[in-house]
């Protein structure tokens, strides 16, 4: 098993907010990774992974960074870590339509992950995206989920989102 956190699990156990018999079970082997942004030097292969993985799993294009997108990406501080590297990456390949990625595209991006909490806006997909087996899955759940919010905000009727 393998499992991650970025809370100190030996004082949560002190502090009774942790399972002191899980915490042993899981402290066969330790590794410390530091958080990303102590990491500059992995942010530019991990974006690119990102990339790529979103290009196999959803069309032949691999959008490609710009000179200034590196430079903003180096500079952003990823208080969510590696994950929110690759939910950025996600979003801003889906908002470009496969067109190399720029700084004006991560600060679009940046902001949207700053400030929407937890809404769908099927609206602004390029009109030339397309989507795998596994996200009209995840769109069904999603519109089931919030069927009102979709028809008020997506231009694209709900009937052919499912």
């Amino acid at each position: 098993m393998i499992a991650a956190t970025n809370r100190n699990l030996e004082e949560e156990v002190e502090e009774k907010n942790f399972r002191s018999d899980l915490y042993y079970r899981l402290q066969a082997f330790t590794i410390q990774l530091p958080p990303l942004r102590t990491r500059r030097s992995d942010i530019l292969p991990l974006a690119e992974y990102f990339l790529a993985r979103f290009a196999a799993r959803n069309g032949p294009r691999t959008p490609g960074l710009s000179e200034d997108a590196i430079v903003a990406l180096q500079q952003y501080p990823f208080p969510g870590n590696v994950r929110e590297l690759e939910h950025m990456m996600d979003r801003a390949a889906i908002r470009t339509g496969g067109r190399p990625i720029t700084a004006g595209n991560i600060q679009q991006v940046e902001h949207a992950l700053s400030t929407e909490k937890s809404s769908l806006s099927i609206s602004r997909l390029p009109a030339n995206f397309r989507f795998t087996k596994q996200s009209r899955r995840g769109r069904r759940i999603c519109c089931r989920k919030h069927s009102e919010a979709l028809t008020e905000t997506s231009q694209t009727p709900p009937d052919s989102l499912v």
